[in-house]
């Protein structure tokens, strides 16, 4: 134990690190099944009531994100969360907008740092996290301060949500935060892009939400009724969603690191804390992207 306090304690003390943006992939405490509606449901119930020994739940995977430069000292470290921890559930129980919490906007804020290291020392201790580090140039570090403290300044962070887009200036959820970082930065990759996300149509008639005021039953779904044993198939029978799975992006990186200790990746680092791996990737020769950092 002491000998992980010191490490820790010599971690988030030192202040030689370079200029680097990390992601921390945060899974659900169980699977996420998203192959039908009434899994999700089971899926979420499961995740959202069973026990859990970590400090944040998490119940269906998170993100959280850290930049560092070095020339002015700017440090980063937080993640889009829910405001009202309630609020989902009542939109669900009582609400009853169904599938419809899933375009719902609801009141978002970014975590404080505190609450990002307490995680992140629970995760070093306890397992089940890991993280992916990018070396980067001092102009795209610039280039990410001048994204994050736009989207304070202009609270942006107030809107939390599974399909809004930050650099669009819609909010995010905290998936979409953190990859949004690495369009920002300009590593994001086709792999990133198929590996880390789904796309499915949620049927019309589990929505109630963007159908108008429509009363659909948590608990109906959940059984599998109306129709939630399959999603819809198109955008006439429902309503197309694209989004970052957490879940994913923590499998990316967990069989990333086997591939590069069975040495067939030599771009990669692995770096163990406490109890968890993470990677290191020196992409600093990557130009700074020159398109607008809000579209």
């Amino acid at each position: 134990m002491k000998k992980i306090n010191l490490f820790l304690l010599f971690f988030y003390c030192s202040t030689t690190f370079g200029n680097e943006l990390t992601l921390y992939f945060f899974p659900s405490p169980y699977k996420m099944d998203w192959s039908s509606p009434s899994r999700l449901a089971n899926s979420v119930l499961k995740n959202t009531y069973m026990p859990t020994k970590f400090l944040l739940r998490h119940a269906i995977g998170h993100v959280s994100t850290e930049v560092r430069c070095e020339n002015d000292g700017y440090y980063h470290l937080s993640g889009m969360t829910t405001r009202d921890k309630t609020e989902d559930r009542d939109l669900l129980l009582k609400k009853k907008i169904g599938l419809g919490v899933v375009f719902y906007p609801m009141k978002g804020m970014l975590q404080s740092q505190k609450e990002v290291r307490d995680d992140l020392e629970d995760r070093y201790k306890k397992g089940k996290m890991n993280w992916i580090t990018f070396k980067i140039s001092q102009t795209t570090c610039k280039r990410l301060k001048t994204y994050i403290q736009t989207y304070e300044k202009e609270s942006l962070a107030d809107v939390y949500g599974l399909v809004f887009n930050p650099r669009k200036k819609e909010g995010a959820g905290c998936s979409a935060f953190g990859m949004s970082m690495l369009e920002v930065a300009g590593l994001m990759t086709s792999e990133h892009r198929t590996e880390f996300s789904q796309r499915v149509f949620v049927n019309n008639d589990l929505d109630g939400f963007s159908q108008g005021e429509k009363n659909v039953s948590f608990f109906k779904v959940l059984a599998g009724m109306k129709g939630s044993r399959k999603w819809a198939s198109d955008k006439f029978t429902g309503r197309e969603l694209f989004f970052w799975r957490p879940n994913l992006m923590y499998d990316w990186v967990k069989n990333k690191i086997i591939t590069v200790e069975n040495r067939k990746l030599d771009d990669y680092k692995i770096f163990t804390r406490g109890k968890v791996k993470g990677l290191y990737l020196d992409r600093a020769k990557v130009p700074t992207p020159k398109e607008p950092i809000f579209y």
